[in-house]
């Protein structure tokens, strides 16, 4: 069992030079908990957090708005079971993603970043990660913000159902 809140804290301090330009808020309950490959669940959220600032980053530069903000939410499906699915969105006011290129995010070496500075692996990997897991990830409808959210769904196993 991983401590939810001190995993995503800590992929924060790895990209911290990416996030310090940004507004950061973490909705995570302290004592959440998931059954998970910790270095690989750690991955993603490395990535998707990443992504979240490099998207905001061409937004500023574009439009020169200094409002960018990322927000991490993660809660269990069912706040009563505390074995039930976790979700955790990675919400931020950048650019978005192109209703065209929803699907297409997660082939490999599709990217949307200018030559030289992106691979196309990144959303590839996290997906088999996530599936591996037994769980999904997905573009969602912002709740908060006006960009991008990507929703990961991970079922909560037991250690030997997972």
């Amino acid at each position: 069992e991983v401590p939810l809140r001190m995993l995503i804290q800590e992929c924060c301090l790895i990209v911290k030079g990416k996030l310090k330009l940004w507004r950061l808020a973490l909705d995570c309950d302290e004592n959440l908990r998931l059954v998970c490959k910790r270095s690989q669940v750690g991955q993603v959220l490395v990535n998707l957090l990443s992504n979240a600032s490099d998207a905001m980053r061409d937004r500023r530069r574009v439009t020169g708005e200094e409002d960018a903000q990322i927000v991490i939410r993660a809660l269990p499906i069912d706040p009563l079971d505390p074995s039930s699915s976790i979700i955790i969105d990675i919400e931020d006011n950048g650019d978005g993603i192109g209703l065209d290129w929803k699907d297409k995010v997660f082939e490999p070496f599709f990217t949307t970043k200018p030559v030289g500075q992106g691979t196309g692996l990144g959303l590839a990997i996290c997906r088999r990660i996530i599936e591996a897991h037994g769980g999904t990830v997905t573009p969602v409808a912002p709740t908060e913000l006006q960009g991008c959210c990507m929703r990961i769904v991970l079922p909560n196993l037991s250690p030997q159902e997972n």
